[in-house]
């Protein structure tokens, strides 16, 4: 016969069922996860019947096939997902080598390259980089979200994968003044800022020709990704594209950062980033009549910081137009080529619900969503400081790509 430990008989009642409703709480939400758990990722837009196309991504893209397991103790919360993915994702150490690449209009952007083998370095110099040539692999370009850079976790952990994995180059592309690169004009960077990209792109492709080049963008990067892939559509000299966590819809993700838990922790936080950029990059942006620095006290919010400084500083007046301008939304109907977006129903900061409003997307375009995951969260795993579920379905939607286009190796 069982006995209950006498020990108990003696527990103060509010302890006893303090412990009963923690108990309570952890069974529930042990159920939750369990149920959560069996839950495979959505496709919001994914046309099955474009034959060849649907048929390599289910022969090759199991990740978007197969259930999520978030980390257990995220508890299924987007807040969880992106927080504890900010601050425990390891900042890889990787060897990269820097080039500047002089922009027309006199700005300059760091690319960091990340070669698929040491034996590769020689082969390509920031000092003398268009003599050089690299191996005839794919070529990934890489674009950070905002005030970010090369050397933001959730970018060395896809350089990582993609270096190792597929045994491609990469190259990170640091917006002007990101990644600890000097700004070398009074003309800064944002959310709209397609036409760097579009130097870079082009760059690259007269300096490799015959390299097929592909390009995963994450947050801010992804909008400006995907602006660029519309507004140029068949033009367009990349053979595949990512985005990952894009708002799409800049307005949404600018108010959804105005209220509640968001404001008070991300907005908050983009803000302080944002003005460390400033603050940084001071004297040489103070060099431009439409930047106002006087004008910080009246920024509390992303929002006023982008009506009082972004819109001015790039001529769209106001946060209204200059939201609605670099919105990937837009355009991406027109996009040409395969692209995968990668969204989490719960991302605090690029609200799924934009995903619903598109409308006449091609049938290249495929959108894939997860009950939780946060913004560049997906953590999996007991304890997640390396790779994610996004980083896995990544790598296989680019080796599928090369699959699907074999004449883009030329």
């Amino acid at each position: 016969m069982l006995h209950l430990d006498p020990s108990l008989g003696h527990m103060p009642e509010y302890v006893f069922f303090s412990v009963v409703v923690i108990i309570g709480y952890l069974g529930l939400f042990l159920l939750k996860a369990k149920i959560a758990r069996q839950e495979v990722p959505k496709f919001a837009h994914f046309k099955s019947q474009s034959c060849g196309f649907a048929s390599l991504i289910h022969q090759l893209c199991p990740t978007l096939f197969q259930p999520y397991h978030p980390t257990f103790w995220c508890f299924n919360n987007g807040h969880m997902q992106t927080i504890i993915g900010s601050k425990l994702r390891k900042r890889l150490p990787l060897p990269y080598h820097r080039e500047l690449l002089d922009l027309a209009d006199g700005g300059t952007v760091a690319l960091d390259w990340c070669y698929s083998s040491p034996s590769n370095e020689h082969r390509h110099s920031s000092k003398n980089a268009e003599s050089q040539s690299l191996p005839n692999k794919p070529i990934v370009i890489i674009l950070h979200g905002v005030t970010g850079g090369s050397s933001e976790s959730y970018v060395t952990q896809i350089v990582h994968a993609i270096t190792t994995r597929c045994e491609w180059n990469t190259v990170v592309f640091n917006q002007r003044g990101c990644g600890n690169s000097k700004l070398t004009s009074p003309k800064m960077y944002c959310a709209a800022a397609s036409w760097d990209l579009h130097e870079v792109i082009e760059s690259l492709k007269k300096r490799f020709p015959t390299t097929p080049l592909l390009a995963i963008g994450f947050s801010m990067g992804a909008n400006v990704l995907v602006k660029y892939l519309g507004e140029y559509g068949q033009q367009v000299p990349l053979v595949g594209a990512i985005s990952v966590a894009n708002p799409m819809d800049c307005a949404a993700s600018g108010h959804q950062l105005m209220r509640g838990f968001s404001a008070k922790v991300y907005g908050k936080s983009i803000l302080r980033r944002i003005w460390r950029y400033m603050e940084r990059h001071r004297e040489m942006i103070i060099q431009s009549k439409d930047v106002d620095f006087t004008l910080k006290d009246k920024c509390t919010t992303v929002w006023d910081f982008d009506h009082h400084l972004t819109s001015k500083a790039f001529g769209y007046g106001t946060a209204e137009n200059y939201y609605r301008v670099a919105s990937s939304c837009r355009v991406i109907s027109n996009v040409k080529i395969p692209l995968l977006c990668l969204n989490a129903e719960d991302d605090p900061i690029a609200p799924a619900e934009v995903i619903s409003t598109l409308s006449e997307l091609p049938s290249n375009v495929v959108i894939v969503t997860t009950t939780t995951g946060g913004h560049i969260g997906w953590l999996e795993g007991l304890w997640p400081t390396g790779a994610n579920w996004a980083d896995r379905a990544c790598v296989e939607f680019l080796q599928m790509i090369m699959k699907y286009n074999p004449s883009a190796m030329g």
